[in-house]
Parts: C-alpha cells; structure tokens; sequence
C-alpha cells in the first residue's frame, strides 16, 4: 500500500472484478509532441471512478521550458499562453 492509502492493483486480481463495481484512477496525459529528452508534460488530468461512478477529478496545466509548436497547440486546444501561465512540474 502507497504512504496515500492507495495501492496497486494488479491485472489478474481486475480482471476478477466487473468493471461496473472496481474502483481505479484514471490518468490522462499531454505533451509538447517532441521525442526523447526535449518530451515535456503540457497537462495532466486524473479521475477516480468506482461502482460506475465519477468520485473526484483534479487536473492541471504545466510550464514547459521550450515553445510549444503551432501544430501541437491545433492538436491539444492548449495555447502558449496557457502553459506560460500554469505552474511548474
């Protein structure tokens, strides 16, 4: 068990459980679309779901250290500005 209360779960002990009452995290992730080294996180949003239901959500938007490209911006929504203005990881 995590030091937060959570742990977790491994594939079999899932599987045994219908998805309609299993309680799981759910992470979704964007980046900057760039490989390797210059890879930076540009958002990240979490939802807790269980028994079907939507418990709690959190999400953020992230500083990156290089320009996001005009491509990127199209395909994600996220502008420039919405990153220059978000914290940092």
């Amino acid at each position: 068990m995590a030091s937060g209360g959570w742990r977790i779960t491994g594939r079999l002990e899932l599987l045994e459980n219908p998805i309609a009452t299993a309680e799981f995290l759910v992470v979704d992730t964007e980046t900057n679309g760039l490989g390797g080294e210059a890879c930076e996180l540009t958002e990240l949003g979490v939802v807790l779901v269980g028994g079907g239901e939507l418990h709690d959500r959190w999400e953020s938007l992230v500083r990156t250290s290089a320009p996001l490209s005009r491509g990127i911006q199209r395909f994600t929504g996220i502008t420039q500005r919405m990153v220059d203005e978000a914290p940092p990881l």
